[in-house]
């Protein structure tokens, strides 16, 4: 039997969970490194600040880079707290844990999946049994109440992440080169 210790120790919720328990203790160990964004502060709006990010090269080996860049944009804008004081025109870094972003990812990507997989076989056996609808209706209707599931699921989830201090993506000021980290 598994050690449930890290399920037990995990403060962040149902998703860091579900990390730990897909990805492992050791892997998700592996996983706290941060992902480091750079970008240009292109405005201010009150206590948050519009950063506009250039896709880096990582990206073009990313099975999501079409999520991130739809239409092959080449830049990325994002509301950020405005933490430094950083003003139009200065450049920024952008850093967010990757067991963070991979936790974000798995509520993006799995909820929909799992909604519409499994509202598509429940609403073809819910017409096979009952005779009211061909079963290939019934699938078809469940798979459009599952997308809109999905659809409202993901949009709460990701309200209660954006409120998490875990999921928040934090501006800091980059550092000069050749100095350590």
């Amino acid at each position: 039997m598994k050690d449930k210790q890290p399920i037990a120790q995990c403060r962040a919720g149902f998703l860091a969970c579900l990390a730990l328990i897909i990805f492992e203790e050791r892997d998700a160990r592996r996983m706290n490194e941060e992902v480091i964004e750079k970008g240009c502060v292109v405005g201010i709006e009150g206590p948050m600040a519009r950063v506009r990010t250039i896709r880096s090269e990582a990206c073009g080996a990313c099975s999501a880079k079409g999520f991130c860049h739809p239409f092959d944009e080449k830049t990325n804008e994002i509301l950020v707290k405005n933490t430094i004081g950083a003003e139009a025109g200065q450049e920024v870094q952008l850093v967010m844990s990757s067991s963070s972003l991979v936790c974000a990812s798995l509520v993006v990507y799995s909820v929909p999946l799992f909604f519409v997989i499994a509202l598509a076989v429940a609403g073809h056996f819910f017409a096979k049994e009952t005779g009211l609808l061909s079963p290939e209706t019934g699938l078809l209707i469940g798979v459009g109440v599952g997308l809109l599931a999905s659809f409202f699921t993901v949009r709460s989830l990701t309200r209660r992440l954006e409120r998490s201090k875990r999921f928040e993506i934090k501006m800091v000021r980059p550092r000069a080169p050749g100095l350590p980290a």
